[in-house]
Formats: structure tokens, C-alpha cells, sequence
């Protein structure tokens, strides 16, 4: 498994990554936002044993782009969500911060009682 997020991760890492290391079979690549299309298809192409990937917050993956894969890979399975907010401030948990902060503030209104 390789998992990648918030780098300055180029198309030629992602090329020397593919080559150095054939046999990923789960790879995610968030928040890169310097990958283009070419490094991702040639992820695909080479890396025979891929059976899941991520990119969430890549521009270069696009909608019809995951269309292609469902053709040429019909069996990976991937996952985006590049239209999801995403805070830069996430401290990677699966709980996103403002779900967290509403629980905070929910439990500090609680404890008010009235005095008469």
C-alpha cells in the first residue's frame, strides 16, 4: 500500500514510484495537486496488481477519466472526492473537523441552566 497526500510529488516521482515499486496493489494519492494525466495513466498502465486508488483533491482526476478506468480496469476500484471541501487543517482523521466542532458547541449549550 502506498499512500501519498499533501507533497510537491511530480509526474516523475510517480513514474520512478511505478517503477521501483511493480507490484502496489492499493495507492493513494491525495492532495497532489502537480500530477497530471500522463503520470496517472501511466500509474494505471504499469502497475498490473493495482486493485484500489484514491485521489482525492487531484485536478488531473477527472470524471472521465474514472470512465476510462471503469473500461480498461473494470475490476479497480476507485474512490474520489474532488468536490468535497477539504480543510487544510484536517489532521487526517475520517471525522471531518466541523462535525467535531458542532459536537463542541452542542455540549457547551447544554450546560446553561436558568436561575430564578
Amino acid at each position: 500500500m502506498a499512500k501519498i497526500s499533501l507533497t510537491n510529488l511530480t509526474d516523475f516521482g510517480i513514474v520512478t514510484l511505478c517503477k521501483t515499486a511493480p507490484n502496489i496493489e492499493h495507492i493513494e494519492v491525495n492532495r497532489i495537486e502537480n500530477l497530471t494525466d500522463y503520470s496517472l495513466k501511466f500509474m494505471f498502465k504499469e502497475l498490473k496488481n493495482l486493485q484500489f486508488f484514491e485521489g482525492n483533491g487531484v485536478p488531473a482526476v477527472t470524471f472521465a477519466m474514472l470512465d476510462e478506468l471503469k473500461i480498461t480496469k473494470p475490476n479497480l476500484v476507485t474512490r474520489k472526492l474532488r468536490f468535497e471541501p477539504l480543510d487544510k487543517k484536517d489532521n487526517g482523521l475520517r471525522v471531518p473537523r466541523r462535525v467535531i466542532e458542532k459536537k463542541k458547541k452542542k455540549k457547551k449549550g447544554k450546560g446553561k441552566k436558568s436561575k430564578k
